[in-house]
């Protein structure tokens, strides 16, 4: 899975915890990808893990 190019919001700091909404789809030519569609604050997990990018 390929994410696409984004930008973040400007008073996004370091170790910020958020949520991310988004679509994804599939293009026959660029595979699999995610549009962001909302960022927003999020409170921290209990147990902080962090999925591993294969």
């Amino acid at each position: 899975m390929r994410l696409p190019i984004w930008y973040l919001p400007s008073d996004l700091t370091q170790d910020a915890w958020i949520n991310v909404t988004g679509t994804y789809h599939y293009d026959k030519h660029k595979g699999m990808e995610i549009t962001v569609t909302d960022i927003e604050d999020a409170e921290p997990s209990e147990e902080e893990y962090v999925y591993p990018i294969y």
